[in-house]
């Protein structure tokens, strides 16, 4: 298992950067190198689980062609004035209702474009030649500095239909935009090319750090605040969206949790940037400013936790939603590996008990009827949320909340895989360690086994965004989050990147359950109810 570890490790995989054992830093080689040593400390894991991705390399093959396959062609944004080739769309067109509008108007959610912007950077490691996430990097960042110059807010809308249609959906969200960023600094670290540093920097330094709860005596303290948009969200239409800049640029005051992991997932990535490429020059209290707000947001997040569990949302009125979403124990969870291991193993625990599901067939829809295709086997998954989960955004009738447990969610397991892998990685434990190699084996070959039986639904190799198809929610089309996920995942599995979710901790945020936070240095945020 060691000789293939090694093999998968090194066939090609190189990296700008020589990780330095013992003190969790980088610095840049002329001889790039693939080793993540200083982050993966248990060889007898890495070798396990090498053996794992191992054995599904024809399954990331198709999922690697079919991301391939979205690569947009003449895309373009003409209220931005941006052309956007070389980025990728969400959706494979299909003879089901819902993906057949948004495919065939290259609908790019943000947050897929960011999964298939870490697809090429990991991608663009194994010949050290990073000419596809380069691109996407660039048009990223014009796409920010047009949104700037339009409406004032140097931050990604949701989603943009990319040929023919000029709809942007009109919110900004914090947790979508949080993975761009999170893209483009791994770029970074990954590629050595820190020429934009400073302009995404100060994109985040402008927009987002000042969303985080500075507030102490508000229940969200530390927590990062839901983004921008129009009250009445997709209500308006997604047409004409820059006429009224005030509207558009409304703040949401409650804090999603989700968003919060990709918050200390993205805090540690730029940590991880400047001690790799001494980049601070016009930043240079960053760095200090970057260990206080990463303290201060793993505090919040440990104090937010009760009984296991984590709330959904802490609303601008300081009240809470303890219904119970799939990312708290994934990629929040992540965040408290090295940390805390009793949290991290904890959420595995909850993982298991209250978001697992197995499945005997994938529900497609053709036109608007729906049909069964049988699996070969039973397979199992995570479900994303149970189905009395409520929040402002989701509404059910009682059957398709019926679904809800019923159904598997790729882009979930990928992240439990991830975070399964990491957890692993670094526990003390032998027991918890054994037990979680056997969980992540298990929705590996789940998502494999339903990968097998997809493809020959749906040629291109991709992998349905759910298994069942709950109204606007979920549904079971060839999906970008689903695909990419699971080929970054499997990638994990491989090469030990540990850059994606669950960033491991940076050199001076050892102790940030306990450090002393000093508010003073921080942008501060306006904090109040959410109907003010």
């Amino acid at each position: 298992m060691k000789e293939s570890y090694l093999r998968a490790c090194t066939a090609g995989i190189t990296l700008a950067l020589n990780l330095m054992c013992g003190n969790g830093l980088a610095q840049e080689t002329s001889q790039p190198s693939g080793n993540f040593s200083s982050f993966n400390k248990n060889n007898d894991v890495n070798a396990a689980c090498a053996a794992i991705a191992e054995k599904h390399t024809a399954v990331y093959k198709d999922l690697e062609r079919w991301i391939d396959s979205r690569k947009i062609q003449n895309g373009y944004l003409p209220d931005l004035g941006v052309d956007v080739e070389g980025l990728w769309a969400s959706y494979q067109e299909t003879d089901n209702w819902w993906s057949k509008y948004l495919a065939s108007h290259g609908r790019m959610f943000i947050y897929d474009t960011s999964l298939a912007h870490y697809c090429s950077i990991v991608d663009d490691m194994k010949s050290g030649k990073f000419v596809e996430s380069r691109k996407a990097t660039d048009i990223i960042t014009q796409m920010l500095r047009k949104e700037e110059l339009r409406g004032n807010i140097g931050l990604l809308h949701f989603s943009y239909n990319t040929e023919g249609d000029n709809f942007i959906d009109p919110r900004k969200i914090s947790g979508a935009n949080l993975w761009v960023f999170k893209a483009l600094y791994a770029y970074m670290l990954a590629s050595g090319d820190t020429r934009r540093f400073d302009d995404i920097t100060d994109y985040v330094s402008t927009y987002l750090l000042p969303l985080q709860v500075v507030d102490e005596t508000h229940p969200a303290y530390g927590l990062i605040t839901a983004g921008y948009g129009h009250p009445d969200g997709l209500n308006q239409g997604g047409y004409n969206i820059y006429d009224d800049l005030n509207t558009l640029n409304r703040k949401h005051y409650h804090s999603v949790l989700e968003h919060t992991a990709d918050f200390i997932d993205l805090l540690r990535l730029m940590i991880f940037v400047i001690d790799s490429h001494n980049v601070t020059a016009n930043h240079p209290r960053l760095r200090e400013e970057l260990v206080m707000r990463h303290a201060l947001v793993m505090q919040g997040v440990k104090r937010m936790r009760k009984d296991k569990h984590w709330p959904t949302v802490i609303d601008g009125d300081g009240s809470y939603n303890w219904s119970r979403a799939v990312d708290h124990y994934t990629w929040l969870a992540a965040a408290f590996i090295g940390l805390d291991d009793d949290i991290a193993w904890e959420s595995i625990e909850v993982l298991r008990n209250e978001f697992t599901t197995t499945i005997d067939s994938i529900e497609i829809i053709k036109g608007q009827k729906a049909s069964r295709v049988p699996l070969n086997a039973s397979a199992s998954g995570l479900i994303f949320f149970s189905k009395d989960f409520k929040d402002q955004y989701v509404s059910l009738s009682e059957s398709e909340r019926n679904k809800l447990e019923a159904l598997i969610q790729p882009e979930a397991t990928g992240g439990g895989i991830v975070f399964l892998y990491r957890y692993a990685q670094v526990t003390k434990d032998d027991t918890r360690r054994q037990k979680a190699l056997e969980y992540l084996t298990e929705l590996v070959d789940g998502l494999a086994l339903i990968h097998k039986t997809y493809s020959t639904v749906y040629d291109g190799g991709g992998m349905p965004y759910a298994t069942e198809n709950t109204h606007d929610y979920f549904n079971s089309t060839p999906s970008m989050a689903a695909t990419a996920t699971f080929l970054l995942s499997l990638d994990t599995l491989r090469t030990g990147y540990p850059f994606f979710i669950g960033v491991p901790v940076p050199k001076g945020c050892e102790n940030a359950l306990e450090m002393k936070v000093d508010t003073s240095i921080l942008h501060k945020t306006e904090t109040r109810p959410a109907n003010s």
